[in-house]
C-alpha cells in the first residue's frame, strides 16, 4: 500500500454480503492498495458477527469497539476520525463509498492522489470532494456495462458527461429544472473540459470528507440516518466558508443491479434506508428540501 493522504470508509447495516457481491467483485481498482475502514450501523448481532468475519477476510478494519453502537451514517466519518486519531494514522481525507458503487479505472487510487495534490492548500479550502459517477442510462443489464463502454470514448466531453452525475443541489439557478432535476448532470460542455468544478453537494455515493475541517465545523446530526446525511454535511462546510468540488476524471459506477434481490428486500424494508422524512428534516434545518419537485425555495 502506498502512502496516501486518504482512507476509504464504508458504513454498513446488515448487508455485509455486498463486499463480496459488489465492492470486491466489480471494482477495477485494487482495494488492497488503500486503507479500508468499516463502521457498523446498529446491525443485528448475527450480522455483526458475519460482518467481522467478512471484513477480516478482505482486510477491512472493523472499527467499532465492543460498546460502540452507531445509529446513523452521518456518525461514521466521526467514528473513522476517532479511530485514525487513536491509532496515530496520519491522513487528511476520509473517502466514503456506498456498497453498490465501484471504481471503474484501474489506477483510480493514483488518480485520487493526483487530484488532491493538484490543488494548492486544498486542506484549508475544500470541505468535500467527489467523483464523477456513472449512474444513468442503465438497461436490464444495469449501468455498469454502459459505464465501462463510455470510459473507452476518446472524446473527453462524452466520456465525462455520458450517463454521469457529479453532484446534487437545490440552490444553483436552474438546477431543479430539466435536464438536471436536482443533480449536477447534463451540464454545459464547458464544465466537462475542466479538471474539477464547484458543486453544492458532491455525489454522495462516492465522496471524501476533509478530516481537519470536519472536526472544526461539522456537528453530527443523527436525524439524518441515511438519506440526505451527506447533503447536511456538505451544507455545514459551505455555511462555514469552505467549498465542495467534483473531479471530472475520477470515474466510478453506481449500479443498484449489483445488489442481490434478497439484500434489496432487506435494505428496502429497513427504515434506516427508507426514512420518508429526511427531505423534511433538511427543509426544517436549512430552509430547503431536495429535488425536482422542491417547491420551498
Amino acid at each position: 500500500m502506498s502512502k496516501r493522504k486518504y482512507c476509504i470508509l464504508f458504513a454498513t447495516k446488515n448487508y455485509y454480503e455486498m463486499f463480496e457481491h459488489c465492492v470486491y467483485k466489480y471494482s477495477k481498482a485494487d482495494w488492497s492498495d488503500v486503507l479500508v475502514l468499516n463502521v457498523d450501523i446498529n446491525s443485528s448481532p448475527e450480522n455483526v458477527k458475519l460482518g467481522r468475519d467478512i471484513c477480516n477476510k478482505y482486510n477491512i478494519k472493523f472499527i467499532n469497539g465492543a460498546n460502540d453502537v452507531y445509529t446513523s451514517v452521518q456518525s461514521a466519518p466521526k467514528a473513522a476520525d476517532e479511530y485514525l486519531t487513536k491509532n496515530n494514522i496520519d491522513i487528511d481525507w476520509i473517502m466514503y463509498f456506498e456498497h453498490d458503487v465501484v471504481p471503474i479505472q484501474t489506477d483510480f487510487w493514483e488518480r485520487v492522489d493526483e487530484c488532491i495534490d493538484s490543488i494548492p492548500n486544498i486542506e484549508n479550502r475544500v470541505g468535500m470532494f467527489g467523483a464523477n459517477t456513472s449512474m444513468y442510462g442503465g438497461t436490464p443489464g444495469g449501468n455498469y456495462p454502459l459505464a465501462l463502454k463510455a470510459l473507452e470514448n476518446s472524446n473527453i466531453i462524452d466520456r465525462r458527461k455520458m450517463y454521469t452525475a457529479t453532484g446534487r443541489g437545490n440552490l444553483s439557478d436552474g438546477i431543479l429544472e430539466q435536464p438536471h432535476k436536482g443533480w449536477y448532470r447534463n451540464l454545459p460542455d464547458a464544465y466537462y473540459k475542466e479538471d474539477y468544478f464547484v458543486v453544492e453537494v458532491p455525489n454522495w455515493t462516492c465522496s471524501a470528507f476533509n478530516r481537519k475541517l470536519f472536526r472544526e465545523c461539522v456537528e453530527v446530526d443523527n436525524n439524518f440516518e441515511f438519506v440526505m446525511w451527506a447533503d447536511d454535511i456538505a451544507h455545514q462546510y459551505l455555511f462555514n466558508g469552505y467549498i465542495n468540488i467534483a473531479f471530472n476524471d475520477l470515474m466510478v459506477c453506481h449500479d443498484p443491479s449489483f445488489t442481490p434481490s434478497y439484500l434489496q428486500t432487506r435494505a428496502g424494508s429497513n427504515e434506516f434506508r427508507r426514512r420518508k422524512d429526511s427531505a423534511q428534516v433538511l427543509l426544517d434545518k436549512w430552509g430547503w428540501g431536495f429535488g425536482y419537485r422542491n417547491k420551498h425555495l
